[in-house]
């Protein structure tokens, strides 16, 4: 059962917040990933609407989502994750997120959902206002709530890129809306290509070739960039000599 089937209205700010009083709104502070070269934001994969149905399935990237496994499964992350969840009845918690990404990421970037994905049509609004909010941000959500997304097509702000995720293992997605897509491939330098991407709008994500960081890399946050594919589990991996021999003379 999720927690946001009844919430307060998305934003309805009464006067400045500082830092302190946003992160307690929000449930703590941001979260900055490794890979990241920003700040993130994200709860547990456990609560994903479509991912966890996926998650029982073989053969789905959700039944190898890096997010159950590893530093997730620490009791303190758990922690932060459902003290997150719960933070999102809060009805200052858009206002608070808005001054939080503002602070911490005015002019760079932001991921949405390092873990974790929508939890309803509510919660897609209330991220939509904070994008809004926050212009000189570039935003990115990838998500595989495609029934959520599609009736806001309209809405995305210009700084905020979503990305819909592939189910399957291997396979581009059939229902990208229209937007950008990310796919996942088991072998170095062998990408899923999205059917309807041209080779030089579709890459392979080379975060595996420089000690699984983006490095300089932003295509993910960019909409030009119509389909992002992952080694499956490169967190896990090593890249092979031949990988790094073809893809050395390519890295961004």
């Amino acid at each position: 059962m999720h927690v946001l089937q009844e919430r307060a209205p998305p934003h309805s700010a009464r006067r400045v917040l500082t830092v302190p009083e946003a992160e307690a709104i929000i449930g703590g502070s941001l979260s900055y990933p490794s890979k990241m070269p920003c700040p993130a934001w994200g709860i547990s994969a456990r609560q994903c609407r479509r991912g966890s149905r996926l998650a029982e399935k073989p053969g789905t990237v959700c039944s190898r989502c890096y997010a159950h496994r590893g530093h997730y499964l620490n009791a303190s992350v758990a922690t932060a994750h459902r003290r997150r969840l719960e933070a999102l009845l809060h009805p200052l918690w858009s206002d608070a997120m808005a001054l939080l990404v503002d602070a911490f990421a005015r002019g760079g970037h932001f991921r949405w959902f390092d873990s974790g994905d929508l939890q309803g049509p509510q919660h897609l609004e209330q991220i939509l206002w904070v994008a809004r909010r926050t212009p000189t941000v570039s935003h990115w959500l990838p998500t595989h709530e495609t029934g959520i997304v599609r009736p806001r097509l309209d809405d995305i702000p210009s700084n905020l890129t979503i990305r819909i995720s592939a189910d399957a293992i291997g396979k581009a997605t059939e229902r990208s809306l229209g937007l950008p897509t990310s796919t996942v491939h088991r072998n170095p330098g062998e990408p899923v290509r999205a059917a309807s991407s041209k080779r030089s709008t579709s890459i392979e994500c080379l975060a595996y070739l420089r000690g699984h960081r983006c490095g300089s890399c932003r295509a993910c946050w960019s909409p030009k960039v119509k389909n992002v594919s992952y080694l499956l589990n490169a967190g896990l991996r090593s890249a092979s000599r031949e990988a790094m021999r073809v893809h050395l003379a390519v890295l961004p």
